[in-house]
């Protein structure tokens, strides 16, 4: 709470008065973030190749996650986050580029998209695409993968590589399976404690940058539980 911008303070202050000086620094209210995805968020790798305000287009993109890439071993899925979208747009035969042999994939900043690599897809299941699902993978004419992954119902199936737990918690998280009996149970304990620790280290990145409330959008009850 600011109560109180210029003017005459000094008269305000008493033995209880706790004084900072900002340094010429610029105090502003807490931010409220009125659309967050918290614990969906949270899930992904905060250690992962930060893409945003440095990835301007997709030659910029390649160059990052093959640095990333050989800084790590060879088993180690290659994750970026945080990327625009691009025009033209990045394809899994770009991001060959980066590794033909081992998980790349990087998500747009607002998590709504996510790219993959041949050797991602493949692993997925998701290379040829059904024509039922190609509203969410866009395929080429010849019904393969271009690399584009549109929303969760087209990620989650890549989600194992990226240490996201699994798919079917993806699902779970964001309300699109809840009735679906191979969907894990938030009650389990080992399973609530992993995800807790994920929880945990999300909240500790939206202070950094001024947030101090968060309206989160993820799942239902048994979600919900996961915050107090």
């Amino acid at each position: 709470l600011i109560d109180q911008v210029g003017g005459e303070v000094q008269s305000r202050i008493c033995e209880n008065t706790v004084a900072v000086d900002a340094k010429q620094q610029l105090l502003l209210p807490g931010f409220i973030e009125s659309h967050a995805h918290l614990l969906f968020g949270s899930m992904f790798n905060f250690g992962d190749i930060q893409l945003l305000g440095d990835a301007n287009n997709t030659d910029d993109v390649v160059k990052m996650l093959t640095e990333y890439k050989d800084k790590h071993s060879a088993d180690h899925p290659v994750i970026g986050l945080g990327a625009g979208y691009f025009d033209p747009p990045m394809t899994r035969q770009i991001l060959d580029q980066v590794a033909t042999n081992q998980t790349v994939v990087y998500a747009s900043y607002d998590l709504h998209t996510m790219w993959a690599n041949t050797y991602a897809l493949e692993k997925a299941g998701i290379l040829e695409v059904p024509e039922d699902k190609r509203k969410y993978i866009e395929a080429d004419d010849k019904g393969l993968a271009i690399g584009i992954l549109r929303e969760a119902e087209a990620y989650t199936p890549v989600a194992p590589q990226m240490g996201i737990l699994t798919a079917a918690l993806g699902h779970r998280i964001l309300r699109m399976s809840i009735d679906d009996p191979n969907v894990p149970d938030l009650n389990d304990p080992a399973l609530r404690a992993e995800i807790k620790e994920m929880l945990a280290k999300g909240f500790e990145e939206y202070p950094k940058h001024g947030v101090t409330t968060v309206h989160s959008m993820d799942g239902d009850r048994q979600v919900l539980a996961l915050f107090d």
